[in-house]
């Protein structure tokens, strides 16, 4: 079964498996993200690209707004289109990029 990379990246952002690993059965978790890179940044261009995937990484190692306790137990009962809705609000990129720039000193 040939997966589209779109439902792939629906997968990933999927609550009730809270950005893990869990990958359809034929591919190997390097082609499934890389399937997913490649259509952000084929999608959204090379400076969205970063932005996007920096928010895609926090939601996957639950930091930032999405290390809140209680709302990956909330994911257990809802679906995914009513959790999102409710989920805390993800940085903007400007609110990002500051926090880039106020620690681009340190090495």
């Amino acid at each position: 079964m040939v997966h589209k990379p779109c439902i792939l990246l629906a997968h990933l952002l999927d609550p009730r498996y809270g950005g893990s690993m869990q990958c359809p059965r034929n591919l190997t978790d390097s082609a499934y993200l890389n399937s997913i890179y490649q259509f952000i940044q084929e999608e959204y261009g090379e400076e969205e690209y970063g932005k996007i995937l920096w928010q895609v990484t926090l939601y996957r190692t639950r930091r930032g707004p999405f290390e809140i306790a209680g709302i990956w137990k909330i994911a257990e009962g809802v679906n995914p289109i009513s959790w999102w809705l409710a989920a805390p609000d993800v940085p903007s990129t400007a609110v990002v990029e500051r926090n880039f720039r106020a620690f681009s000193h340190i090495q």
